[in-house]
């Protein structure tokens, strides 16, 4: 058809669990015998079951495709009429001091929500942090998130989130290493700070197996990584599923370049239009990590994404 679709396939070490050896190989076959692989077929999604990230990658290619071609993913009101995605101000890990002033320069821009990479250090430095953001801003004022990477062992963690708990955090992402469903159910039932998954949805392929997870843990929120998931169908799933359970969501890029960005970005979108007022904050902010992105028409101002 003389149309070209992009897509980007995110793999990402310790993370994703695309094979990391057999990744290219299946890439350059699937680019040699391209009209074999697409429309993306049941059958061909099984094939891919192994690769989330190309699964990821040629979806993303073949609406692009769809669309003429245009880096457009799915049509809604941030690709048509420029409404503005919130996204959370990204604390990354560094010593106390230096994530100190990573806080002072995102509230010079005014965020509704700041993410806290923890786990590295003792508790009470990280609460002696956290303590000190909250003189600066109220919980009415600022949601704060935190993200823990699964850093705490199941016997330290209760003392960790009962000293969080003043603080009014919003919640804490995989707060115990992924795998072990019962403790986080446990910890998700007791926990005075709502949990959200997101390590743990890693790897989970089968329809069933993501109604078990789901069912036996209850969380109180999932967070979706979509190159590490499988892409748009696989991630559509989990937001039906955790819908249907009374489960919240959002979506975070897992240091994507602006096309799997764009495409993420797209697709959080297109699950809230028509009710575009109900939309909460999503974890977009890793594209300014790159001194060499590609060019995009992207626009991040003030923790507010939009296209234009």
């Amino acid at each position: 058809t003389g149309v070209n679709g992009v897509g980007e396939c995110g793999v990402f070490p310790d993370l994703s669990v695309d094979d990391s050896l057999k990744i290219e190989p299946m890439l350059t076959t699937i680019c040699e015998t391209i009209n074999d692989w697409v429309p993306l077929t049941p059958d061909i999604r099984q094939a891919l079951r192994d690769f989330p990230a190309i699964l990821c990658g040629l979806e993303s290619a073949w609406l692009d495709v769809q669309h003429g071609g245009r880096g457009i993913y799915f049509k809604s009101e941030f690709t048509e009429s420029s409404a503005k995605i919130p996204v959370n101000g990204l604390i990354w890990m560094g010593d106390m001091n230096i994530m100190a002033e990573r806080i002072q320069l995102a509230l010079a821009h005014d965020p509704t929500c700041i993410k806290i990479k923890i786990g590295a250090y003792d508790v009470e430095s990280e609460c002696r942090l956290i303590h000190d953001l909250r003189q600066k801003k109220s919980a009415s004022e600022l949601m704060i998130r935190l993200d823990a990477n699964g850093a705490y062992n199941s016997e330290a963690i209760k003392d960790v989130l009962s000293a969080l708990a003043p603080y009014e955090i919003h919640s804490i992402e995989q707060p115990i290493r992924q795998g072990q469903h019962d403790a986080m159910a446990d910890l998700c039932d007791w926990s005075p700070i709502p949990i959200a998954l997101d390590e743990e949805l890693i790897g989970v392929m089968d329809s069933d197996k993501k109604v078990q997870l789901l069912k036996t843990i209850q969380p109180h929120y999932i967070v979706l990584k979509p190159s590490l998931l499988g892409g748009w169908v696989h991630s559509d799933e989990w937001v039906a599923l955790a819908e249907s359970m009374s489960i919240g969501w959002w979506a975070t890029s897992a240091c994507e370049s602006n096309i799997g960005l764009s495409a993420i970005a797209q697709w959080i979108a297109h699950h809230y239009s028509g009710r575009w007022s109900d939309i909460t904050v999503q974890g977009l902010g890793t594209g300014q990590l790159y001194t060499n992105n590609v060019d995009t028409t992207l626009n991040l101002l003030n923790y507010q994404l939009y296209m234009g």
